[in-house]
């Protein structure tokens, strides 16, 4: 095996005391809660009927702890720590992100003339031969035959007119680009008013990375690459933008949020708000939502980062047993630690006790 869970002890989780453990507690039982209800339970990751059970009891029992002392008391009782390893990435790779901050107006305009845009009506996802015919996961039909969905040039070109209600303006295609990598954001409306969006649905159509493709094509040194130096280097080359952003097809469509806590973010995709350096987006085919992540890294500049991370999210770009995505909140700091963040690091996973 390539990747595979060694068993280590949490004394070897270094600063593990000095964590706000009750925090993390309480963010695992409102996602494990939430998740429980839900089929499959706690997301698509291959878990059997005993494991779910054991997930049962512990978000049953988590509800007792009420201070840190006795929150970590509690993880310490009620699972076993494992080391991942992955012979493919033996460093592991640990990224960020954040909610971005737009201005937009509900009315279209010069200064906010860029489309947002809510699910298609007519985007169905495709499942068996439809999806081996159409090429992808997402799609619409045409013809009586499944095809894939609107690339992004298309899509900026106007081709979901009449097929797509718009749920505000921006003012160009860059930050918005940034929003849909992100997968929510807020916008300040002209109006004064804060629309909170989240994600609704994806094209379909394969996710490519225009910072590789800046350096495939020898613009851009790998080691340069970051969302403000991307940002940079399309300010500075306004003639290529469309060029540079249509590489990636991928589009993302958005909905409005009501969400109850405005200290915490939009919601991932496990349903929970998310907590700035608390929640945690994982490949979701190898880890249950709410497991309790141990992460051992750096954050952009050196400083120290140790912390337990919830998984209460996931990403197209997520893949891999040593791969993470730490979610940093909102704000010019928050910008700057998603925007910078490629750090090795030591990833432990806690697992509910075998009985």
């Amino acid at each position: 095996m390539v990747d595979r869970l060694t068993p280590a002890k949490f004394a070897d989780l270094k600063d593990f005391d000095a964590d706000n453990q009750l925090e993390a507690l309480r963010h695992m039982g409102d996602v494990l809660e939430l998740q429980l209800k839900r089929t499959p339970a706690l997301g698509p990751a291959s878990l059997s009927a005993q494991q779910v059970a054991a997930w049962a009891v512990v978000a049953e029992k988590a509800k007792s702890p009420q201070t840190d002392a006795t929150a970590r008391a509690f993880f310490e009782s009620h699972f076993d720590v494992w080391r991942v390893v992955d012979d493919n990435r033996p460093q592991g790779l640990f990224t960020g992100y954040f909610e971005p901050e737009l201005k937009g107006s509900r009315t279209q305009g010069k200064t906010f003339p860029h489309p947002v845009y809510a699910k298609p009506r007519d985007l169905v996802a495709f499942e068996g031969l439809d999806k081996s015919r159409s090429g992808a996961g997402y799609g619409k039909w045409m013809e009586g035959k499944p095809v894939a969905y609107d690339s992004r040039e298309d899509i900026d070109r106007g081709s979901l007119q009449g097929r797509a209600d718009v749920i505000c303006f921006v003012s160009g295609p860059v930050d918005f680009f940034f929003m849909q990598v992100q997968g929510s954001g807020r916008v300040t409306l002209d109006t004064g008013a804060t629309l909170r969006l989240g994600y609704a649905a994806k094209s379909g159509r394969s996710y490519q990375s225009i910072g590789a493709i800046l350096v495939r094509e020898g613009l851009m040194v790998r080691e340069e690459v970051s969302m403000q130096s991307i940002k940079q280097w399309l300010k500075d080359n306004p003639e290529r933008r469309d060029w540079l952003l249509w590489q990636n097809p991928s589009y993302v469509f958005f909905k409005e949020l009501t969400l109850p806590d405005v200290k915490r973010g939009s919601l991932g995709a496990a349903g929970i708000q998310l907590i700035p350096q608390r929640s945690f987006a994982i490949d979701k085919s190898r880890y249950a939502y709410g497991t309790p992540v141990w992460l051992d890294t750096t954050l952009p500049g050196g400083k120290t980062f140790r912390r337990l991370m919830i998984a209460a999210d996931t990403g197209s770009a997520i893949l891999g047993a040593a791969r993470g995505d730490v979610y940093f909140g909102w704000g010019e700091e928050a910008e700057y630690f998603a925007g910078h963040m490629q750090q090795p690091g030591v990833m432990h996973v806690l697992l509910p006790k075998r009985s």
